[in-house]
């Protein structure tokens, strides 16, 4: 099963995707904040970040392929946790846009050990997000990841965070449908 949720879709499309989403579903397609606040916010608990891997190497982040071309990207597979809990909160895949970064936020991003959403914090840097797609899918992958059955749906979301009407960031994010 895959919806998808563009600019140009009508009203009566968005109906039907909020009809399928849980009430955590709905705080994903809208929200325009920090998802690493949001999953604060929401489960109690502080968010870290696991890098899974991360480097300029292409296949890491292949859905971003048609968006990064030609850029100084620089591009991450990781995922949200907290101590307190079990499983993974959230998969991504990220593409950073290191022209358009900080180069002390660039250092700290390379490091790789807090959050996106908290460097943007940490940095003070004013941002605003242009969601891209909204999908509901399945990843064998993605679900072993996120310690959930191979067979439930998946929540991606992918926006660009902008800074300065440049992109900054290209994020990919996948939630558990059922969270």
């Amino acid at each position: 099963m895959e919806l998808i949720l563009r600019e140009e879709d009508t009203s009566r499309e968005k109906k039907k995707l909020e009809e399928v989403l849980s009430p955590y579903g709905k705080l994903i397609l809208y929200s325009k904040g920090s998802m690493t606040s949001n999953l604060e916010l929401y489960h109690g608990k502080e968010v870290k970040v696991k890098v899974l891997n991360q480097g300029r190497e292409l296949n890491i982040c292949e859905p971003l392929k048609e968006h990064i071309s030609g850029q100084n990207t620089y591009l991450r597979e990781s995922y949200l946790y907290s101590d307190e809990g079990g499983n993974p909160y959230l998969y991504s895949k990220s593409a950073l846009f290191l022209d358009n970064i900080p180069v002390r936020m660039r250092e700290s991003l390379i490091e790789g050990e807090t959050p996106i959403g908290k460097l943007i914090d940490i940095f003070k840097i004013e941002t605003s997000r242009d969601l891209k797609k909204i999908n509901i899918c399945q990843s064998k992958y993605i679900a072993e990841i996120l310690m959930i059955p191979e067979q439930e749906n998946i929540i991606l979301r992918q926006y660009y965070i902008m800074s300065n009407k440049k992109p900054i960031f290209l994020i990919g994010e996948y939630l558990p449908y059922k969270m």
